[in-house]
């Protein structure tokens, strides 16, 4: 390859590979300084080919480092007339790169806009934003594209989110786009709405007006925006709980993760959540299950039915909403509840993953019957070493620290699974000086392969060779 940044330049203009065009443009940009850039720039004004592509590429990709300065700012403004959408959307970048230096541009690219390309359209809001994201004009004109593809409507959002003045004209603009005709028009206001409700409270209002929006899928987004409230009133909680009955799944779905995100402020809605736990849609049960495991500690009154409930989904057809289950479940069953014939179900289900989740749900539980012991017993017999290793674990926190406990960690250390391997010398370490016999096969992991595994191999030896000594000098 040249030497030259000239011949470099000359070469480019003549390569028609796009691969090579950008290898050559690459070429150009670290062996030169930030002067080339004007020249790059009117090169790509200049061909119309992957030349001037990979030249937009390179320039965008370094413009937010100072490498292209002010004075290529009307060279990148009449890329904006260039034929092809990338060149006119990376020169939309490398405005925004420039950032303040580029106020030159805010009109050009408002006109920008009105590009025929969505990507075109989303760089230029970005660079808008970037540039003169205050400006009550360039606000209200970006508001005109809320009813746009859904990466330029994203886009629009962050814009308005991020001004740190809104001002009362674009707070009108966007509560009109939320009555607006077009539903995706409707969509991207109430995207908005939940991006500006923090600051401006009014928002959460017409948010809660949009969840009985005609289009199932305003409802959706009204629900998603609901989610980014911080301290929810209680009508936002019961209004999220009463669309859980929506008769669009989407709409239910995202009333469901919403509660979920919420976190605890969302209690009144527990009912509301026990209901939908028998949900056709296993997304919609998953977020339940989640939000359930927060909330029902703070509805004691509810506890009964919700362990009822969940006790249901411990057979779920869904295996993603049955191991959730199942941990929830363990949380939240009183202690004296008696081994549940569907948790006994999922111990024997054909999926390692269900069953480890099922018996590490019996170990959480306090009911201390022969069932349970049983359950335990048989476990360590189980094809999984995962499960062995979780029923093992159990046992010996049940204070059953027999031989075949210890002999069952230490066979799972010869598991190709490093995640059994962990969880066996884990549980070997916290068992301590009746885990003796574990310590020549923990030596040997003193070599392994694995740097996690051998740490950990090195602190339960410790552990349990301390634990041993002060049991003898006692």
């Amino acid at each position: 390859m040249p030497d030259s940044p000239q011949e470099l330049l000359e070469l480019l203009i003549h390569e028609s590979d796009e691969e090579r065009c950008r290898a050559i443009a690459r070429e150009l940009v670290e062996r030169c300084d930030g002067a080339l850039a004007g020249q790059l720039l009117r090169l790509l004004n200049s061909y119309p080919g992957p030349a001037a592509e990979a030249a937009a590429f390179l320039l965008a990709e370094r413009s937010t480092g100072g490498f292209v300065s002010a004075g290529a700012v009307p060279d990148a403004i009449a890329g904006f007339s260039h034929a092809s959408p990338e060149v006119r959307q990376w020169c939309a970048t490398i405005l925004r790169g420039i950032g303040a230096d580029a106020r030159a541009a805010v009109d050009p690219l408002l006109n920008a806009l009105n590009d025929p390309d969505a990507g075109v359209r989303q760089a230029v809001v970005g660079a808008l934003g970037r540039i003169a994201g205050d400006s009550e004009p360039v606000l209200l004109a970006c508001v005109k594209l809320l009813g746009d593809d859904l990466s330029v409507r994203n886009a629009v959002v962050r814009l308005l989110g991020g001004a740190s003045a809104l001002p009362e004209s674009v707070r009108h603009a966007v509560g009109a786009a939320l009555r607006a005709k077009e539903p995706r028009t409707r969509m991207g206001a109430a995207a908005a709405a939940g991006a500006l409700q923090c600051r401006h409270p009014g928002f959460s209002r017409c948010l809660l007006k949009a969840l009985k929006d005609s289009e199932p899928d305003v409802r959706a987004e009204a629900a998603r925006a609901l989610a980014e409230l911080s301290l929810p009133e209680r009508a936002v909680v019961l209004a999220l709980g009463r669309a859980l009955k929506d008769t669009a799944p989407c709409v239910r779905q995202q009333a469901a993760r919403a509660l979920d995100i919420l976190g605890s402020v969302a209690a009144p809605a527990v009912p509301y959540l026990v209901a939908v736990l028998k949900d056709p849609d296993p997304t919609v049960r998953f977020h339940a299950v989640e939000a359930l495991e927060i909330l029902a500690p703070r509805q004691p009154v509810m506890l009964p039915a919700v362990v009822l409930a969940l006790s249901n989904r411990l057979i779920d057809p869904d295996v993603t909403v049955q191991t959730r289950a199942l941990s929830a479940f363990s949380r939240l069953v009183p202690r004296a509840f008696p081994l549940n014939p569907n948790l006994r179900t999922a111990i024997e289900n054909p999926d390692a993953e269900v069953r480890l989740a099922a018996i590490e749900a019996v170990a959480e539980m306090r009911h201390e019957g022969l069932q349970t012991h049983e359950v335990l017993r048989r476990a360590l017999q189980d094809s999984s070493g995962s499960v062995r290793v979780a029923a093992a674990f159990a046992l010996a926190r049940r204070g059953e620290m027999g031989t075949e406990i210890v002999n069952t960690l230490v066979a799972a250390l010869r598991e190709p699974s490093a995640r059994v391997q962990i969880a066996a010398i884990q549980a070997l370490r916290s068992i301590g000086r009746e885990a003796v016999s574990a310590l020549k096969a923990l030596e040997a992991k003193r070599q392994d392969s694995n740097p996690d595994i051998r740490q950990l191999a090195e602190l339960a030896i410790t552990s349990i060779s301390e634990s041993a000594l002060a049991e003898s000098e006692a």
